[in-house]
């Protein structure tokens, strides 16, 4: 029996794009229970339930060569951008290249989906660690995926609608490089050592530096939560400026611990 000539629809059937839905809603809610004393520093804390992520989105690919995501936070009423991004990946000696509004690859804790991350919200050092920015990035790991190494090109100081407008030569350039030294997923404790650093050289817009913590809670109105005296807001003028970063997590089993230095 001779094998049939490849069919024009092999190709097509090989490109095929697929779509998946994704998406997270998570709540939370404040009880406050104050004394006289609080009252008259702070104020009366008032009660409150919201949600903290209300993210809808969709992810897929066009066959082997390309994946893509488009994710928008719901949460407060205002449509914000999260991951928008285009993944190729059949370009010649990286696994992907990703173009689009995404995570830079810097820290430990930044670069955790909030589906995973042990809190509810992030740690204070997180303010250091650059978020989402237009970019352009390569990733490259082995086959065991042991090994993550990336580096990349971002437009500093995207504002959270995706706009990065104006004729400032407010570039970043970050590369980050982790590894697995102990990975068992299979044994009978699950264990887990992740050790990296990252770097990121930095030309701030506008030629100023800020760092502005977020508030521990979005129920709190402002006058109510002034935020924690030892996190102000910082601002620093600088033509630019440079970001380092160590960090290490470890599992086993139920128990896990991590940290990084910026």
């Amino acid at each position: 029996v001779l094998p049939l000539p490849p069919s024009p629809l092999d190709d097509l059937l090989a490109v095929r794009p697929t779509v998946q839905l994704r998406g997270r809603i998570e709540t939370e809610a404040v009880l406050a229970s104050q004394s006289r004393a609080s009252q008259a520093a702070i104020g009366d804390l008032q009660n409150g339930y919201g949600f903290r992520r209300v993210r809808l989105g969709a992810q897929g690919t066009v066959g082997d060569a390309a994946s893509w995501v488009s994710e928008v936070e719901l949460a407060g009423g205002t449509v914000r951008l999260r991951d928008v991004f285009v993944g190729l990946d059949a370009v010649p000696g990286v696994r992907q290249v990703r173009v689009g509004h995404f995570r830079e690859p810097y820290s430990l804790e930044g670069k955790t989906s909030s589906n995973f991350i042990t809190f509810l919200e992030r740690s204070p050092v997180n303010v250091l660690a650059p978020a989402r920015n237009w970019g352009v990035c390569g990733f490259w790991w082995p086959d065991d995926e042991r090994v993550l190494a990336s580096v990349g090109a971002f437009r500093d100081g995207t504002s959270s609608g995706g706009q990065s407008v104006g004729d400032g030569d407010n570039w970043a350039y970050t590369a980050r490089l982790t590894g697995l030294p102990v990975y068992d997923p299979d044994g009978a404790v699950f264990r887990l050592v992740h050790v990296g650093g990252a770097v990121s050289q930095r030309v701030p817009p506008n030629g100023v530096i800020t760092f502005v913590p977020r508030t521990a809670s979005n129920l709190l109105t402002v006058e109510d939560n002034p935020g924690s005296p030892f996190l102000p807001s910082v601002d620093i003028p600088a033509n630019g400026y440079q970001l380092y970063n160590l960090q290490a997590a470890g599992v086993y089993g139920p128990v896990s611990v991590q940290g990084e230095w910026s």
